[in-house]
Order: structure tokens, then sequence, then C-alpha cells
């Protein structure tokens, strides 16, 4: 798997105040990686080094395979706060700044797919002072486009929109990572679940970075079934999971089991292999906030 972004012992400082401490990160090609954090632990100080809006104190940051100081391809960053021409039009927008990155040529039908991409060409001769956030929001990664990069920067993208808008955003973002990598941050931990692929967790440092698959799996997750034939069921038929079942407590009419590392669908199996009927299953398993949330009081408490 090609890595898109390296960051090897990446460290910032503002106003003699450290923001990045020794950051290490690798994003993977056609990944869409969300990075999470509490306000002030780094992350648009992390994007702007990545754009070479800031310089870094120490460390390297390689992109396609270039160092930091030596990068000549372009990379595309959507910040928190438009950055529109607000007095023009959308595709007067659009075409200023295709002019900076691409030659006239087959102009029209590079705008055409860009705006049907993210279904704003209706818009395309209103001005953009008249436009709701989320058309504000669709218009920069727009733009952002234009350059026809491999990788996107997004800061923020679904804050502040409603939530018409943000689904459409998120199918958007989901569209364009089929062609490009996408790291962006989010306050919203939902909606970084529902997108993302792989995560990180910083706080001045990176506390955390995984596949939300695998971040799952550590934790464990509790399933009660509500059994028909109970007296078919014994504790050792699930042995052969060895240390995957955490705990087991059987009811009257219900088994409940603690689990991890292993897929609900496994437990669920040992039952309908050995006949024992369960009319409703009901599943207790972590989300990425019960997950951050744990991760981030047990840093604290270090």
């Amino acid at each position: 798997m090609n890595e898109i972004i390296t960051l090897k012992n990446v460290s910032k400082s503002i106003n003699n105040q450290e923001v990045l401490k020794k950051i290490n990160l690798k994003v993977y090609e056609k990944d869409i990686f969300g990075l999470l954090g509490p306000n002030g632990a780094g992350k648009t100080t992390l994007f702007r080094c990545l754009t070479n809006l800031y310089n870094i104190d120490d460390g390297e940051v390689i992109i396609n395979g270039e160092l930091y100081s030596e990068r000549k391809k372009v990379i595309c960053y959507v910040s928190e706060s438009e950055r529109l021409y607000n007095e023009l039009k959308l595709i007067d927008n659009l075409e200023f700044f295709d002019r900076l990155y691409n030659s006239k040529k087959n102009r029209k039908e590079r705008l055409n797919t860009i705006m049907e991409m993210l279904d704003i060409q209706k818009h395309c001769n209103k001005y953009v002072f008249t436009f709701s956030k989320g058309m504000k929001r669709r218009l920069s990664m727009a733009i952002a486009l234009i350059a026809d990069s491999n990788l996107l920067i997004l800061d923020e993208p679904l804050s502040g929109i409603d939530p018409e808008g943000k689904a459409h955003l998120k199918d958007i973002i989901k569209k364009i990572a089929k062609e490009s990598t996408i790291i962006y941050s989010s306050h919203s931990l939902e909606d970084v679940e529902n997108l993302s692929n792989r995560i990180a967790i910083l706080n001045k440092k990176i506390i955390l970075t995984d596949s939300l698959a695998s971040l799952k799996k550590t934790k464990n997750n509790v399933v009660t079934l509500y059994v028909e034939n109970i007296s078919l069921f014994h504790p050792d038929l699930l042995n052969k999971m060895g240390k995957s079942i955490i705990d087991t407590k059987v009811n009257d009419h219900s088994i409940i089991i603690e689990y991890s590392n292993v897929e609900l669908n496994e437990i669920l199996k040992v039952f309908i292999d050995n006949n024992i009927i369960f009319n409703a299953v009901k599943t207790n398993e972590h989300t990425l906030n019960d997950i951050y949330l744990q991760i981030i009081k047990e840093k604290d408490n270090e």
C-alpha cells in the first residue's frame, strides 16, 4: 500500500508554546483518514505544516515520496473558513482558480465534471454571497479539486452544516475518495465513524492511530441472547474462541456474553450449529465516542 503522507518526529512551536510534539504518522493511498482531538490539540497546525503554510521546527514531512522542502506536487487544502470571492458568481470563482492551475484547453468540460460531482451546476450563475454555509463548503471543495491532486486535506468540513447538507457532503467525500486520499479533522465522532477507514487521535502528540475495525476489536463488547431452549447451552461451547470470550452469564431466559477480538457472527454461529434457538439479540458494541473518551481519560490519568 502506497504511503501518501509520512511524518517522522515532526515538532512545531508557536510563540514558544509547543503545539506539535514528535508526530509520527502514515496516511495511505485512498484512505479517508479522520483526525480527532480536543480544541487546541494541534489539528489545524498539523494541516498547515502539511501544506507549507507553516515551517516545521524539527522532523520530516514526506508527501508522495517528496520531502517537505523539495515538494513540487500540488496539495488541495480546504480550511474551516471559506476563502471565496463572495461578490462573484460560482462559475466565476471556479474559472478564476482554474486559470491558476490549468490551461484554457478543456476548461468547460473540466469544470462541468467537477460541478456535477458536487451537484452545484444548477447554482453556477448565482452570486456566492447568497449561498448557505453548506453550499460555500461545496464550492470550496470544488475549487480544491481543480488542481487535480491525489491528496485532499479538509479542516472541519462538516462543521456548522445542517443535517441534509452534511449527508450530501459525506456522499461527496466518499466519491472523491475513490480517486484521491483524504485526511480531514472533525469534532463529530459520529461523522468520523461513518466516514473514515482509519483514524488518529491527536493531542499535541499522536495518542493513537489505527483502523476503526481494529480499534473496536481491542475493546470488550457485550451481547445478550434471548434463548428458547437455554438448557442446550453450556459455556464450554465457546471454549474454541479462547481468550476472545471474556465472561459468560446464564440467566433463566438469556445469556450475556462479554467478548473482544472476535466478530459477533462467529458467536452466533456457535448457537446455530448447536440448534440453540434465540428470539432476540441485544448488542452493546462500543462506538468511536466510547473509545475516544476512554482513551482521552486514560491519557489524562497518566
